[in-house]
């Protein structure tokens, strides 16, 4: 028995060593999940508009030339489309030896369109795309047709206004799906962002960085002037589309037909973005007093029907009934997270609060400032409590600010800041 299992495993090591040494494993990932990939960045206007980008990598899977790449927009009103077909330069994958500026390329292999790597200068080339949009199908006519087994990519860029639903108060919710093609979609990513005087629900921040400027300025102009920029311009926007933005979602091994579905909402101000949160905050919170209320009446209630544990209950009970320590830890707790809230907002949006901090002795002095600060305002309303009602009164106290404390917290991250945007 022993014998036949290690021949049996020296079999399969074989095998699988003469596999790796061929290739085949690849080439068989790549016939079982082999595809496209697609990669979109959209910003939102004020309007209602979607500025979209996009950048679609594909192989030719047939025998013939490809000269047409198909996307369905059947749900999609699309305006103002602009589209190039990208010419990447082979790829080097052996250099002569020695410094970086001295070595030259002895070997290359095929472009690397799906890396996305772009060399310097004007090595690549765009060649304008024209296209047909009939009964919600975009054929794009490929200006270099594409030999079998061989890969191209395509810069898009076009508006609609089919992605959002406009409510009161210029507020909108966005449903975003990317475009679907007849193969399998490898690799699909999605970045959201909304222009700089808008506010996106789930955003962390607000700031704008440098490389996403010329995306930015195309947003927030005519999508038709895509078709006048440089080379060196249409380089960086191929590598902008789909990593930059304020939320990122990503999906593998889509099959032909299905779409990368992005769900949600922005505003003029982040209080208006919020509106919905806070009610749903408040009823929340309005849950809470209320069960804690009624668990206070069933206490309260057992203890007349049963007095002679009273007295043997460790349990305050008059402080249950009359929520002193409920609503006393949900004042503290909220003057705790509202001060967070401040000081969060005062060292990212204000320049004084910032340059102050990278002084060590400020920080210093800050940073006990504020444990002390918070260790009062934790546990000096469940000291004043238990000077009139005995210790247990603070430990409840005390109890009913972190039971607060992690209710807030679940309603942050729930209602405020959605995990998994970027």
């Amino acid at each position: 028995m022993i014998q036949r299992y290690l021949q049996t495993l020296g079999v399969v090591v074989l095998l699988v060593v003469a596999l790796a040494s061929t290739g085949t494993p690849a080439l068989a990932g790549d016939l079982i999940f082999g595809g496209q990939e697609h990669a979109y960045s959209v910003i939102f206007r004020g309007n209602g508009e979607a500025i979209v980008f996009g950048r679609l990598v594909f192989t030719n899977t047939g025998d013939q030339p490809q000269t047409e790449l198909r996307l369905d927009a059947a749900n999609v009103s699309v305006s103002e489309f602009v589209a190039y077909q990208q010419i990447l330069p082979p790829s080097c994958i052996e250099y002569t030896p020695g410094s970086r500026s001295s070595r030259t390329c002895v070997t290359y292999g095929e472009p690397d369109y799906a890396g996305g790597a772009v060399s310097s200068g004007d090595s690549s080339q765009y060649q304008a795309v024209s296209y047909d949009n009939t009964e919600g199908e975009v054929v794009l006519k490929l200006p270099v047709p594409i030999a079998p087994d061989k890969s191209s990519a395509v810069i898009l860029a076009y508006a609609s206004r089919s992605y959002t639903d406009p409510h009161w108060g210029n507020y909108f919710t966005y449903d975003f799906e990317t475009l679907t093609v007849e193969e399998r979609v490898r690799h699909s990513s999605v970045t959201i962002d909304v222009a700089s005087e808008l506010f996106l629900k789930g955003d962390r921040s607000r700031v704008n960085y440098s490389e996403d400027y010329l995306m930015d300025d195309l947003a927030m102009g005519e999508v038709s002037d895509a078709a006048s920029l440089s080379v060196g311009q249409l380089d960086t926007l191929s590598q902008r589309i789909g990593s930059s933005g304020s939320i990122y979602k990503t999906s593998s091994n889509l099959a032909a037909g299905d779409t990368l579905e992005v769900r949600g909402a922005y505003g003029p101000t982040w209080l208006r973005v919020h509106v919905s949160s806070f009610v749903w905050a408040f009823v929340i919170i309005a849950a809470v007093i209320a069960a804690a209320y009624g668990l206070g009446r069933a206490v309260k209630k057992r203890h007349r029907k049963h007095p002679e544990q009273t007295h043997a209950s460790v349990f305050p009970t008059h402080l249950l009934n009359d929520l002193v320590y409920v609503m006393v830890g949900l004042i503290a707790s909220a003057v705790a997270v509202g001060t967070t809230v401040f000081l969060t907002y005062l060292l990212e949006e204000i320049d004084f609060f910032q340059r102050a901090f990278d002084s060590a002795p400020v920080a210093i002095t800050a940073a006990i400032a504020m444990c002390l600060y918070y260790a009062l305002v934790l546990f000096g309303p469940g000291v004043l409590l238990a000077m009139k009602h005995g210790w247990k009164a603070l430990v409840f106290t005390v109890m009913a600010e972190f039971a607060w404390l992690l209710v807030f917290l679940v309603i942050y991250i729930g209602l405020f800041q959605p995990l998994g945007h970027y």
